[in-house]
């Protein structure tokens, strides 16, 4: 109601004149300090005071554009830098004319934050900066290139995560809070060309090896190949954000180029026009002249962080170094020591740059640069997960850095984890959704400088299950790794130190399958491991993450396998099972089919040495699968050994199942003792359609025949011992065809 009645306010006082004018309806929100003013239009307009602040911060340094200032830029309006596009469209949405917004910057930003009202997302907080207001902040600058409008957005939201006090150049303080804002790491953030992770090279360009990427300057922004030989340094501002001094070199219509732009907040290099080629960017001084622009204004007090000044006396000590420039005021110099009466009035970098700092650190850099060898490379790696691999919900990040002070992580827009120090770094991560997600590490260096980055995608899968790993040792390095889950997952698979996937020394496979997923691997190396371990669902879809640490050493260790099974036919289907095993071993328990079974004569579930014998009913004759599972005295358990054991049939019986045209397959089960079985078709003795022999033999009498004549015909089986005595025998019709 509020916001309506202010709106046809502004109208009759754009349209009347004279006496008959009506108060000034913004009068209540001029003459307030200037936070108070943001605080006030924002809460009016529906806006996160917070996030106007931090665009303001981002755009303008909450500076107000001074005369002579657009050679830098496009020209802006008020406090959010508004171009002439965007500030035609607040006033489109306001009905104000454009020139009331020129001349009141208060109106400017009522306009503005209004225009980022109706921008967001519905259901955007009025409180809280959330990810529904990423759209409108992304837009409001009007950039051209998608990816610079999301590198302007993360820069905003980057700093309303990070929190912010800054000298604002009135005298007063902004001060913002760090927010943790989840909804942003649903935000899939575009990645800008010529990524640092890449090749420096740049495509053969000649320039700085610590730039982030080389970004082409407009053509109309340079003048060509240089005539002479580089012999100054000139350092600008660029009265407005990194990503908009980017957009307006790009843009044909600026006629403007300078070599290398800085960002504020890290530090971050983009190289636009080659060192052996002349920009515009200092008039009637680019002959001889490198420009390095640098994000924020002249006349604001907190332009120059630590992060952007390292950074450039970092660039200018390469430069320096590389073309013979001399480390004095007389080669390094100011654009507003040098602009010529003739040209646009500049003073920057302004009263406020730091000038005594810089030319120790410029002098430092020049004598450690690259080409010195004295400085250590940054190395980040993101071992855990691998890039486009699903993971589980939370899921372990394992970071290794070297020659790094600490690390930042964002999942999409989001910052999980901030100002983290350490080589190694297990990082556990739990996004609030599920999908493929952008996952990126920032490293930086003592100064706040992005020295690194490196960015993957994986894929986070809800999980259903939890999954704890455990590792108990065998011998030297040889663990046997197994997994507790509160669900049925259809298989395990385990990592451990740099993403590698440990493969079974027995079985040779990758995959632990129920129910204890169990898995004898090797490690490499004696030290600390991360042991990840995910559970999958049969088709191959991840359902649980789980890690622990093993602390791996090569001491022997007490032998403890089960190195043989044995079982010896019984009363009806009930075997005595016995284990051949390492002393070490104190107990074996046994499986059958999956399921753990105990003895049919004492009900005990473990069987002791020295035979670690066990009488087991078993369910039918037949194939079983029989897993002993040895344990030592501490009650680890430390190897297993699976077979699978004929059951004999406390009778003979045979299953028929046709496969073709007379083609059929006998199937029998045979009693204790039996070493094949014979089968007629009435008086015909059969042979085996594959083997050619005229029985079936031990363990399994499966015999494949093919009949001599359709119709009925009388099948006889024979179970005969080694001697050739008669078990059994069993007689059926078969209907051949």
């Amino acid at each position: 109601m509020r916001r309506a009645l202010l709106v046809l306010l502004l109208l009759l006082l754009a349209a009347c004149q004279g006496p008959s004018t009506p108060a000034d309806p913004l009068a209540d929100l001029r003459g307030l300090p200037l936070v108070d003013t943001f605080e006030a239009v924002a809460e009016d307009q529906g806006v996160p005071p917070d996030l106007l602040l931090a665009l303001g911060w981002h755009q303008t340094s909450l500076t107000l554009p001074e005369p002579g200032e657009h050679d830098h830029g496009p020209a802006a309006v008020g406090w959010l830098g508004l171009q002439e596009e965007r500030l035609q469209d607040c006033a489109a949405l306001t009905g104000l004319a454009p020139e009331a917004l020129h001349d009141d910057p208060v109106l400017a930003l009522w306009a503005a934050a209004g225009w980022l009202r109706e921008h967001a997302e519905t259901g955007a907080s009025v409180s809280i900066p959330d990810a529904a207001w990423w759209p409108a902040v992304r837009d409001l600058p009007g950039f051209d290139e998608p990816w610079l409008a999301d590198e302007f957005a993360m820069s905003v939201f980057g700093t309303l995560q990070e929190g912010l006090v800054a000298d604002l150049s009135d005298g007063e303080v902004l001060s913002l809070p760090a927010w943790d804002l989840p909804g942003l790491e649903d935000i899939d953030v575009a990645e800008g060309p010529g990524a640092e992770d890449g090749d420096f090279s740049g495509g053969g360009v000649v320039g700085y090896p610590g730039r982030a990427r080389y970004l082409p300057a407009h053509p109309n922004g340079n003048g060509g190949l240089r005539s002479g030989s580089i012999r100054r340094i000139v350092i600008h501002t660029i009265e407005g954000s990194y990503e908009g001094g980017i957009a307006w070199a790009r843009n044909p219509t600026s006629n403007a180029g300078f070599q290398y732009i800085i960002r504020r907040s890290d530090g971050e290099v983009t190289q636009m026009v080659p060192d052996n080629v002349m920009g515009w960017h200092a008039c009637n001084n680019n002959g001889d002249t490198i420009g390095i622009e640098h994000e924020g204004h002249a006349s604001s007090a907190s332009t120059w962080t630590a992060a952007q000044v390292d950074a450039s006396a970092r660039l200018s000590g390469w430069l320096a170094r590389r073309y013979g420039i001399p480390v004095d005021r007389d080669h390094i110099v100011g654009h507003g020591e040098i602009q010529p009466s003739g040209c646009n009035y500049r003073y920057d970098p302004g009263p406020h740059f730091p000038w005594s700092q810089y030319m120790q650190k410029v002098a430092w850099y020049k004598a450690h640069s690259w080409d010195a060898g004295e400085a250590p490379a940054p190395k980040l790696a993101i071992d855990v997960p691998r890039n486009g691999q699903q993971v589980g919900n939370p899921f372990l990040t394992r970071v290794r850095v070297k020659n790094v002070d600490h690390i930042r992580v964002y999942l999409g827009a989001r910052k999980v984890v901030g100002n983290r120090s350490g080589a190694l770094l297990d990082l556990p991560i739990s996004p609030a959704h599920g999908g493929w997600k952008r996952l990126q590490v920032r490293a930086f260096d003592e100064a706040g400088v992005r020295i690194a980055k490196k960015t993957i995608r994986v894929r986070i899968r809800p999980s259903v299950v939890d999954v704890a790993p455990q590792a108990d040792k065998i011998h030297e390095l040889d663990y046997l790794l197994s997994a507790a889950s509160d669900g049925e997952p259809a298989w395990v698979r385990y990592w451990t130190n740099g993403g590698r996937a440990l493969r079974g020394e027995l079985s040779d496979r990758l995959r632990a399958h129920p129910d204890d997923y169990e898995l004898v691997a090797g490690f490499v190396t004696p030290n600390r491991k991360l042991l990840l371990t995910r559970a999958y669902r049969a088709d191959g879809r991840v359902i649980g993450e789980g890690w622990s640490y093993v602390d791996a050493d090569e001491s022997p260790g007490a032998p403890a396998e089960v190195h043989d099974l044995d079982a010896l036919p019984m009363p009806g289907t009930t075997m005595q099972v016995a284990a051949v095993a390492d002393p070490a071993v104190a107990w074996v328990r046994y499986k059958v089919d999956g399921q753990w079974v105990v003895d049919a004569v004492t009900g005990e579930d473990r069987a002791l040495g020295p035979d670690y014998s066990m009488f087991i009913a078993f369910d039918g004759a037949g194939e079983h699968e029989l897993k002993a599972k040895g344990y030592d005295a501490a009650g680890n358990p430390r190897s297993t050994l699976t077979e699978t054991v004929d059951v004999p049939s406390s009778g003979l019986v045979v299953a028929v199942e046709r496969i073709g045209a007379l083609r059929y397959v006998l199937d029998a089960a045979a009693p204790a003792g039996t070493e094949r079985v014979v089968f007629y078709a009435g008086t015909q003795l059969l042979t085996d359609a594959n083997t050619g022999q005229g029985f079936a033999p031990y363990p399994a009498f499966r015999f494949e025949t093919v009949f001599p004549s359709a119709g009925p015909v009388v099948v006889t089986a024979v179970a005969r011992d080694p001697v050739g005595n008669v078990l059994g025998s069993v007689s059926l019709s078969v209907d051949a065809w």
